[in-house]
């Protein structure tokens, strides 16, 4: 549309259009604007930013005369949404952000040609220099063509199948804004057969052998966010197109360009580079790159510690690769209060000190490009990227590292991933039993042996002693902030409502849902029958366990406590008894209804005895329990659920 508004208008007439302001920036385009810069002269632009119009994008506002004036110089005003009250600018326009007589060849001076009005003198003299392509690369990623098929999370297979028969390989894919390492959650498929589909299908793609586990750094290729943020990537990895990667010439370069990429400098300079949601591959190949053999010790030993810091941080969740033990439980406390004391004082140590760390790599790169009076070094708290400890989320992921303990994925004796698959082994849970059935009833009243909330009081009980067991019940429970009389109730409480939905939410990924592996039989609304089991060690008969050994049980419960009501209610001369009883027993029977319906569901499944393989992920496998027809009231067909529904 504006070349076609150009072509129409007289030579040195003028075109004036108001756009979307992506031909000003975007790599698509670079030849449009070097036409612009080479034939015509842009009088005026204003450059408005996003949601200033009201939209979501930014707005440009031309004024490009039919000629091309030598050394000519043009006006450019920029609103953003800071000046904007009430739908009205509040001053307009503003002085301060108000770009005189700048040449537009100035633009051609920066890769791409982008329309950085606001760049200094300084600024633009930085790119006289070499840029990271002289010392990086990129030469192809990994594209499944189906990542339905190919693809899991790290926690939904078989561990032991990851490396060591390479039927599986631990696969960057991008992932939230982090910066220095994690964000690993993914293993891609790694046998002759995937790896041939990879070759030869028209959508996938397979890099050459060259590129493939080298150290390199990488980064999310779509952000939501407003600064940049890189990791980096290990020689055991693989790479996915949503995790743009480059490698090295030289890996002894690695660690200073990683400094440099999480610099407020390369932050500062991408935003005139390409102030979009998508950090190009060609983009950061195209930065410029000053080599300072002066500083290079301290940054690679900066960017070293940071690493580890960031990688302390991420192995302290039970959904990374490499983690070991529950904060709350590696210092032996005596009582959680005091092991969550530590573990807060242990995160602000580590939050502070990668903050000084980045503030510091600033000021040294921010004085290597000569920026001191267009940049700070201060790094805001937002932006760092390991977590400071949070009483409510870290209580609830104890708790379920508890049930992790409970069935085995876990071990007080043993560090790390003790069991996701391959042979179970019980002599390895000497310290605290791991459930020797794959099931842990979830009951509003304690009705079995191994109830989860007798099972967790144990657990507290052998991780912290006998003699601090009430006092740190009573500091779950209130850090849960739930319903309840007392400290069991509490906890009781979370287990029936909130346990599986925190489960569900801490097994996703961002954009591709809930993976829980802690699976829970759920009979409705009603919470007439819960069980969790464990997806990694059920079997073709775990249903019919469910069913015979806990299911009929909590039912001939409900009708032992019905009668024992209907006896109060008929013989009690006590109003409030007789009106306790009456509620109790009305509840009950909804439970028990509830519950005979879902033993038909489960009764159909158990006959069918199905297996499931690990390989086909969560999804497939927790759809095999759903939807299961029912007769009911004659003829009619129900679907019931065996599982609960994944939100």
């Amino acid at each position: 549309m504006m070349e076609r508004g150009l072509n129409l208008v007289k030579t040195k007439g003028f075109s004036c259009m108001v756009t979307m302001q992506s031909w000003m920036f975007l790599s698509s385009f670079e030849k449009f604007r070097k036409n612009i810069i080479d034939n015509y002269s842009i009088n005026n632009l204003m450059h408005m930013e996003n949601m200033v119009m009201g939209i979501a994008f930014g707005t440009a506002v031309s004024n490009i005369r039919k000629t091309n004036l030598i050394n000519y110089t043009g006006t450019y005003n920029q609103v953003k949404l800071s000046d904007i009250v009430n739908d009205e600018p509040k001053v307009f326009p503003n002085k301060e952000n108000r770009f005189n007589q700048v040449s537009a060849n100035n633009f051609k001076k920066i890769p791409g040609s982008p329309i950085a009005y606001w760049a200094s003198n300084q600024f633009i003299k930085i790119f006289e220099n070499n840029n990271i392509s002289t010392v990086a690369f990129s030469d192809g990623q990994i594209l499944t063509g189906n990542n339905d098929k190919y693809l899991r999370t790290i926690w939904e297979i078989d561990a032991t199948s990851v490396h060591n028969n390479g039927k599986w390989m631990l696969h960057a894919k991008g992932g939230d804004y982090r910066k220095w390492t994690g964000n690993l959650e993914w293993v891609v498929k790694w046998t002759s057969d995937a790896i041939e589909h990879y070759k030869k299908d028209k959508i996938a793609r397979f890099p050459k052998d060259y590129i493939l586990f080298r150290h390199g750094i990488t980064w999310s290729l779509v952000s939501t966010k407003s600064t940049f943020s890189a990791r980096i990537l290990n020689n055991n990895e693989t790479f996915n197109k949503a995790a743009a990667t480059i490698l090295f010439y030289d890996d002894n370069k690695i660690q200073y360009v990683l400094g440099l990429l999480n610099s407020k400098v390369i932050d500062y300079v991408l935003k005139f580079i390409n102030p979009t949601l998508n950090n190009n591959i060609k983009d950061i190949l195209n930065l410029p790159l000053i080599d300072d053999f002066t500083h290079l010790n301290v940054i690679n030993e900066m960017v070293y510690n940071n690493i580890e810091l960031s990688k302390i941080d991420w192995d302290s969740f039970e959904t990374s690769w490499d983690f070991t033990i529950h904060p709350l439980v590696k210092n032996h406390s005596t009582t959680i209060k005091e092991a969550y004391n530590l573990w807060n004082k242990e995160c602000d140590d580590r939050f502070y000190q990668l903050k000084a760390n980045e503030e510091e790599l600033n000021r040294i790169f921010i004085d290597i490009y000569g920026l001191k009076d267009e940049l700070t070094p201060v790094v805001e708290e937002k932006d760092v990227t390991v977590r400071k400890a949070d009483l409510t989320r870290d209580i609830k992921s104890f708790i379920s590292y508890a049930v992790g303990c409970m069935f085995g994925r876990y071990s007080l004796d043993e560090e790390g991933l003790v069991y996701a698959g391959g042979t179970f082994d019980i002599n390895r849970y000497q310290t605290y039993k791991a459930d020797k059935d794959n099931i842990l009833p979830i009951c509003d009243e304690e009705y079995f042996d191994d109830d989860i909330v007798g099972r967790f009081i144990d657990f507290v009980r052998t991780v912290y002693g006998s003699d601090t067991l009430e006092e740190n019940l009573n500091f779950i429970a209130e850090a849960l902030n739930t319903n309840g009389s007392t400290s069991r109730e509490k906890i009781r409480n979370y287990f029936i409502k909130d346990f599986f939905k925190d489960h569900c939410q801490t097994y996703s990924v961002t954009g591709s849902g809930k993976r829980p592996i802690y699976w829970l039989f759920d009979s409705g609304k009603q919470n007439g029958f819960k069980a969790l089991i464990y997806m990694h060690r059920y079997d073709k008969d775990t249903v019919g366990r469910v069913r015979t050994d806990y299911l009929h049980k909590v039912q001939s419960a409900y009708e032992d406590a019905i009668k024992n009501d209907e006896y109060i209610i008929e013989n009690s001369n006590i109003k409030s008894d007789i009106n306790r009883a009456s509620k109790h027993r009305d509840k009950l029977l909804k439970q028990l209804e509830e519950t005979r319906i879902y033993d038909q569901a489960l009764a159909h499944m158990a006959n069918k005895r199905i297996s499931i393989d690990l390989d086909d992920g969560v999804k497939h496998n927790y759809a095999l329990f759903q939807g299961i027809e029912i007769s009911k009231e004659g003829s009619k067909m129900k679907k019931v659920d065996l599982l609960a529904k994944i939100k």
